[in-house]
């Protein structure tokens, strides 16, 4: 079973500075192969800031951004023409017909309305193997903008795909 996700999450460290980041990402501490979603990720700098700063303790994870289709490919832009954003990626690939908008070993982004549970669950069967990853799940200000019933689904699925009780 994964590991639980602690009441602080990567993205409400990331403003108290860089000990509690590392801190975060320690006891989190990813196993190869796990994947870090990021829902509503358009202006996230975490997965950037992980790989550089702690290397060490993202080997093997990828990070996943999941936010509206206009907004990501508005990211991806940016990413694919600032040096310092898309020369850490190895592998780096841009998408144009699927969800899933760019991909790279360490870092994926996906367009997708987070209502359309079906898409996103295909777009991440695209960029992470969803039997065998462990999934780290960072939806905390995304579930606030979803009416009620979206949230919930969300949650459920989550839920099932991570394997948490």
């Amino acid at each position: 079973m994964p590991p639980r996700i602690p009441p602080e999450t990567l993205a409400q460290a990331k403003g108290r500075g860089e000990s509690r980041l590392r801190q975060v990402c320690a006891q989190l501490s990813f196993p190869p192969g796990a994947a870090v979603l990021s829902s509503l990720a358009t202006s996230d700098v975490v997965p950037w800031q992980c790989l550089a700063r702690y290397p060490q303790l993202c080997q093997g994870v990828t990070f996943v951004d999941v936010d509206f289709p206009d907004l990501m490919a508005e990211k991806r832009r940016i990413v694919s023409e600032t040096l310092a954003l898309s020369a850490p990626l190895t592998n780096l690939e841009l998408c144009e017909t699927s969800p899933v908008l760019l991909r790279s070993r360490e870092y994926c982004q996906i367009g997708c309305d987070l209502r359309q549970l079906h898409v996103l669950e295909l777009a991440l069967s695209e960029v992470v193997p969803l039997g065998d990853a462990e999934l780290f799940f960072l939806g905390e200000v995304s579930l606030a903008y979803l009416d009620a019933s979206s949230a919930d689904a969300i949650i459920r699925k989550s839920t099932l795909v991570i394997g948490a009780d």
